[in-house]
């Protein structure tokens, strides 16, 4: 079997929320074997629960995903659906932007890998109960922080057991640093993973920079969503699965295109160009493109940054203010792209002042980036405020 057509991928996308919105995990099973029970095994088994919370608070343990065995024609097929953004204690690990190492060992969103840590004996315990010559392929599929947890568990198992793994995500953040998206389009192949976004859902655009989305390389599935600027309202799964009835069934309806990989020259271009600029999507995208670039071109360099600077306790504001500051001391060119690229985000925060060299200090770079995530993170809030579903943990 290739991969599941979108329908029935956002359609389990959308049904895990009954873990959030019936009261008993019993009633919740119920309904999704009501919903489910002729293409799948159902039973107590199927449920997953992670602890989810930010840094400093209190972790609350919610039913969290589900793992299901293929019947008829998904015999073989095994699936873990993981829920998005539903509680509070939820809301609070998609906006905790530290890192830590991932199975893999590269550098991932702290929240995201706590989260996915804290089900993993659950998801190993299933696996190690199936036979490895009876699993075709596993299908990890999720939306919002959901999306998040099934790439990390996609990814690793890829990579530790050799399994033929497919990732479909929904409205799905930045997972991890550029080393962690690398090595997950490596073990999963471009072929087989499906990021789907609206053009206009600001989740896709958090984590902020240095985050990388997954797959590196290959196809995007975007969702022409109305407008130019971020809409919140776009992040619902419900507005998933309206635009996927409308496009039809096939992956191949969707609005697939490649990654523009853009050239050092364009993106000096961007940087030094004076062009009016919007917190859009392609604006965030330029400018993480612009800031690995001013990174790669400094003294440090951005492999060694990742692997030493990012590993200690302060924060990634901190930590790429310090790496720019040290750049601005390598020479005019390096200097001048970190003017130009604070100057643009300075433009972001609606500042029409012109910046100079002089005030490039850590302290004021640091605060910049600070600002400019706090907007974002502000957009992010509002789109999971709206996306909330309500119900008690199960």
């Amino acid at each position: 079997m290739p991969a599941l057509p979108p329908k029935i991928t956002v359609d389990l996308a959308k049904d895990v929320y009954v873990l959030s919105t019936l009261s008993t995990s019993q009633q919740a099973l119920a309904e999704v074997k009501r919903l489910y029970g002729d293409l799948f095994a159902v039973n107590e088994q199927n449920l997953l629960k992670a602890k989810t919370g930010g840094p400093g608070i209190l972790k609350c343990q919610t039913a969290f995903g589900l793992v299901l065995s293929g019947n008829g024609v998904f015999k073989g097929h095994y699936f873990l659906v993981f829920r998005g953004t539903a509680y509070l204690a939820d809301m609070l690990t998609d906006l905790n932007a530290t890192v830590t190492r991932a199975s893999c060992g590269e550098l991932v969103h702290d929240g995201f890998n706590k989260t996915f840590n804290s089900l993993k004996p659950q998801v190993l315990s299933f696996i190690n109960s199936i036979p490895k010559q009876n699993i075709k392929s596993i299908h990890c599929i999720g939306h919002s922080l959901g999306g998040a947890v099934a790439t990390l568990c996609a990814q690793w198992l890829a990579q530790a057991f050799g399994h033929t793994s497919y990732l479909y995500t929904y409205g799905c953040p930045r997972v991890g640093l550029h080393g962690f998206s690398r090595k997950c389009t490596s073990s999963l192949k471009p072929e087989k993973i499906f990021r789907v976004y609206h053009r206009t859902d600001p989740i896709p655009a958090v984590p902020t920079w240095p985050y990388y989305h997954t797959p590196l390389s290959g196809v995007d599935y975007y969702l022409s969503s109305p407008g130019l600027f971020f809409n919140p309202q776009f992040h619902r799964i419900s507005h998933y699965v309206d635009s996927l009835q409308e496009i039809g069934d096939s992956w191949k309806l969707l609005q697939a295109h490649k990654k523009e990989v853009r050239s050092e020259a364009s993106i000096v271009k961007w940087l030094e160009g004076e062009s009016i600029i919007s917190l859009s999507l392609k604006t965030l995208e330029l400018l993480a493109d612009a800031l690995s670039f001013v990174l790669r071109k400094s003294l440090i360099g951005f492999c060694q940054v990742a692997d030493g600077v990012f590993t200690n306790h302060s924060t990634l504001a901190d930590k790429i203010a310090y790496i720019l500051t040290k750049s601005i001391e390598i020479g005019a060119h390096v200097s001048n792209w970190v003017l130009c690229l604070i100057q643009k985000m300075v433009y972001l925060l609606g500042h029409p002042q012109k910046i100079d060299k002089t005030m490039l200090t850590r302290d004021y770079i640091r605060n910049v980036f600070m600002r400019l995530q706090q907007r974002l993170n502000a957009y992010a809030r509002e789109a999971l405020s709206q996306a909330l579903v309500q119900g008690r943990a199960i």
